[in-house]
């Protein structure tokens, strides 16, 4: 039975009980009402009977108690766990951070309780009402998915409701909001012309050379991110290659690849002589608005300028119309695709396939799990490089053996033509006597294991037929109406 008392350390009630383990616990109720600390004290002996009886197990217990906490702890505890224990980027645990509040704030949830599938495929909507593609909408469902998954492992969430069924994953094959291409040998160059000559005006105020970063973009295939974290102890001008550590890399493994002449050009220009290792390759990157500016100015991209205005107050309190940088949107080619940073790492699939390399070797080149990843999203092969590859097929010019179906130009029927036998010689008869075909026997062997004589055989001609092969019953019926054979 579980007693209520007094301390004179706290004016609230205190409640000595004994768990279902046999151990005394001791729990303040919080309450200075002797009555109200009894029902509380009541509510936990009922409890620690259930679990002593088998009636609740100790799972649900805890699961009890986590979901009287708010959910806002549950999630704070899940991403130190991402962080901490699973090694996830900082980068990539804020993202699922604003998946997880933007939910919580739209859905209105205040317990873990309150996270359903009803809730979530409210929010799901909403998202898709503002136009949100279908990537962005699995990314949010995933989330969502993955806290409520570490919940149960660490007994905190006993159960829930989410699965494919109710809460279905959108198609991202048919509902992509961005298509990108890859830039052609033409577009490439253009757009290195055009920072060659903002360089020439940037370098003076300190920024990074846009001609070296398009350069090593293109030529290695490295994302944004890598080469915003690369530093020059990562590059060996001298065995021309490139590292990207492990805690750079999306896959979370480190890699160590070749580089193209061009960038180790690129590279060796922009190197300082008082370069540390841990020093940044490239102190800034252009961002988004000048990739797409150059781009228009190399005729690669058209792009359209949207005005915008900023309104602020001075110090009298009158508010001013301020006047923001233009607004630039990409305008998407005839096929809907567009050109960002992503794809120079495009080009260089692009390049490598049209290159013929080995798919082993674009996989490792890619860093990618599967090649299917580098064929389905990186490659941009055009119809100039399939009929390429059409003419350098090796002409045939056996028509005869072309005709033939499902062959591999050897031959498919034999037609041995005697033109003149002992018998018939005289008369100038021709006698024609159709055998089956036996593969390539009848190219090493005599004839005359079927019959025919030396002198016979002298006289025999093979030739095509440019059918299909003729049936065995059928060869020897007219081979026998024709000549009786000795």
């Amino acid at each position: 039975m579980a007693s209520v008392f007094k301390t004179k350390r706290s004016r609230f009630y205190v409640i000595r009980y004994t768990d279902a383990g046999g151990r005394d616990r001791q729990v303040t109720s919080k309450t200075t009402d002797k009555r109200t600390a009894r029902q509380i004290a009541n509510k936990i002996e009922d409890r620690q009977a259930r679990l002593r009886s088998g009636m609740t197990s100790l799972r649900e217990e805890k699961a009890t108690n986590a979901a009287k906490r708010p959910v806002s702890e549950h999630v704070d505890a899940y991403l130190d766990w991402c962080h901490d224990n699973k090694g996830q980027k900082r980068d990539w645990v804020q993202t699922k951070r604003f998946y997880l509040e933007s939910f919580i704030e739209g859905a209105d949830c205040q317990r873990l309780s309150d996270i359903n599938a009803d809730r979530l495929n409210r929010h799901l909507m909403t998202l898709e009402a503002d136009d949100k593609s279908a990537r962005t909408l699995n990314a949010a469902r995933s989330t969502v998915v993955a806290l409520l998954s570490w919940c149960q492992d660490n007994d905190r969430l006993t159960s829930h409701d989410i699965n494919r069924k109710t809460v279905p994953e959108r198609d991202q094959v048919k509902n992509r909001r961005r298509e990108r291409r890859s830039l052609s040998p033409q577009e490439l160059t253009r757009l290195l012309v055009v920072a060659r000559k903002r360089d020439e005006e940037l370098n003076r105020r300190g920024y990074t050379s846009r001609h070296a970063v398009y350069t090593v973009a293109a030529w290695t295939g490295l994302r944004r991110s890598e080469l915003q974290r690369l530093q020059w102890r990562d590059v060996d001008l001298e065995a021309n290659t490139i590292r990207v550590r492990a805690e750079n890399a999306k896959s979370g493994r480190e890699a160590i690849l070749p580089l193209h002449r061009d960038a180790v050009d690129a590279l060796s220009e922009i190197r300082p002589d008082d370069a540390t290792g841990t020093a940044s390759v490239f102190a800034t990157l252009p961002t988004i608005r000048t990739l797409y500016v150059d781009l228009a100015d190399a005729g690669v991209q058209e792009v359209r300028r949207e005005k915008r205005i900023k309104l602020v107050t001075d110090a009298n309190g009158r508010e001013l119309r301020k006047q923001r940088p233009d607004r630039i949107i990409p305008i998407a080619d005839a096929s809907g695709r567009l050109v960002d940073f992503h794809s120079f790492r495009g080009t260089f699939a692009t390049r490598l396939v049209q290159a013929g390399t080995k798919p082993l070797h674009l996989k490792r080149l890619m860093r990618h799990g599967s090649v299917r990843t580098t064929d389905r999203h990186y490659t941009d092969l055009q119809l100039a490089d399939l009929a390429a590859e059409v003419r350098n097929l090796e002409p045939d010019d056996d028509r005869d053996t072309a005709r033939a179906t499902g062959t591999d130009g050897r031959q498919v029927s034999p037609i041995v033509s005697l033109s003149a036998t002992r018998d018939g010689a005289e008369s100038g008869g021709t006698l024609r006597m159709t055998r089956p075909a036996r593969g390539s026997r009848h190219e090493t062997e005599t004839p005359r294991s079927c019959g025919v004589t030396q002198d016979d055989a002298a006289l025999l001609v093979v030739g095509h037929t440019g059918l299909e092969p003729v049936t065995s019953c059928v060869s020897y019926k007219r081979a026998s109406q024709l000549r009786q054979w000795p």
